[in-house]
């Protein structure tokens, strides 16, 4: 019996010496190691699937999908979204995309409101979405924004340079200053070979260089229809 009770002991021993990893649940099924950012801020629900995509459900979980893409995540750059609650930003916002990590995925605003969109002074692209390349946009209602977003080159309050995918039934709903860009859209900055359908702004403008109510600048096939702009 005590050569018994020795041996547990010591597997015991064994076991708590033993490296842990941190898991994220719901964040996939395969179990994937947290990294700093998802243990500070929290995890997705979902799976980021078509079926079952990724809840975004508040402030936290919009920054974090920001900062999974821009340090170059790509199974959330890929990724299904849909927000599934109201939104109001409490500071200036960092963009979802960048040049070396666009967004690709597909997300859903699901007609929730995201308000207070605002920048720092930056430079590269700017929008809640700051590049994309073939993303499915839709639902997005972006109320309050007020961006003066000084040196950025790209100026749109849903997406600033839109390569290819589309955007949809979506609006926005504010002031844009874009005195630094070179494009400056109320929805997006600069569009190639995109399709945006079904949108409209009443956004307050004021900039140089290409100037649009929908899109400061459209190119190489792009489509914009069924679309207005009251500003």
């Amino acid at each position: 019996m005590k050569r018994v009770l020795a041996t547990l002991l010591a597997a015991i021993m064994l076991l708590t010496m033993m490296p842990t990893a941190v898991i994220a649940e719901g964040v996939n099924g395969d179990g994937l190691v947290a990294n700093s950012a998802q243990m500070s801020e929290g995890t997705f629900n979902g799976l980021g699937t078509e079926e079952q995509p990724f809840e975004i459900d508040g402030e936290d979980s919009l920054r974090l999908l920001a900062t999974l893409v821009n340090e170059g995540g790509e199974k959330y750059a890929e990724a299904y979204y849909v927000l599934t609650s109201d939104i109001s930003l409490s500071e200036a916002w960092t963009p979802i995309g960048t040049a070396k990590h666009p967004f690709c995925g597909s997300f859903d605003g699901n007609g929730k409101k995201l308000a207070g969109l605002s920048a720092d002074e930056g430079k590269g692209c700017f929008g809640l979405f700051g590049e994309t390349d073939g993303a499915v946009i839709s639902g997005v209602a972006l109320d309050d924004v007020n961006i003066d977003a000084d040196g950025y080159d790209v100026i749109g309050a849903i997406v600033g340079n839109m390569q290819g995918g589309s955007l949809s039934e979506s609006y926005v709903a504010g002031t844009v200053n874009g005195d630094s860009g070179k494009y400056c859209g109320g929805l997006v900055g600069y569009a190639e070979g995109a399709e945006i359908a079904n949108c409209f702004s009443t956004v307050e403008m004021t900039a140089d260089g290409y100037v649009g109510g929908i899109a400061g600048f459209a190119c190489d096939g792009a489509v914009i229809e069924h679309c207005y702009n009251i500003g």
